[in-house]
């Protein structure tokens, strides 16, 4: 399973490694380079406001429940859905980070609503789903950001995983195993 966005290291990666496969055998996470404020910075030259910066390094340093209590009290501050959706992707990143999945899967639908529709929230949000136990979900927004990134082998990835989980479940449910 892919949760885009940030490089936290081998420790991180480890941490949400052995939470995922508590649901699944087959979840690997693996995180994405750089987050999506830093990486608009230094392609459009356009500056993230502060308390997204601050966020990103709050993240980078592993400070989860801080990112958190840093940005969803302070939301409506941000101007523009631009900003909103980022930090909306950044606070689905943190809880899913704290393993706070439910949480997880509405700052990501926040995001979703806010944004563009960026593949990468529908990523972020699939992989959610998918930590909650809800496949059928996870494999909707892996379909849907496949759409829009198809070249993505990441996406491609959580939707095999995804399909792997729903088998594997009907399996279960159709020889009376729970």
């Amino acid at each position: 399973m892919q949760i885009l966005g940030y490089d936290y290291g081998r420790r991180n990666q480890e941490t949400i490694v052995n939470s995922a496969k508590t649901l699944a055998a087959t979840a690997i996470l693996v995180f994405g380079l750089q987050g999506p404020a830093t990486l608009l910075a230094s392609t459009t030259g356009e500056v993230p406001p502060l308390m997204i910066s601050q966020a990103e390094l709050l993240l980078d340093e592993g400070q989860y429940d801080k990112t958190v209590s840093l940005l969803a009290p302070r939301m409506t501050r941000l101007r523009g859905a631009k900003w909103r959706n980022r930090g909306f992707g950044l606070l689905c990143r943190a809880h899913l980070l704290k393993r706070d999945f439910a949480m997880g899967v509405d700052s990501c639908t926040r995001a979703i609503e806010t944004g563009a529709g960026d593949w990468l929230d529908f990523s972020n949000r699939g992989a959610a789903h998918y930590l909650v136990g809800d496949f059928q979900a996870a494999l909707r927004d892996f379909d849907r950001a496949r759409e829009l990134n198809p070249d993505s082998t990441n996406v491609a990835r959580n939707r095999q995983a995804a399909l792997a989980a729903l088998d594997s479940a009907a399996s279960e449910r159709s020889t009376g195993r729970r």
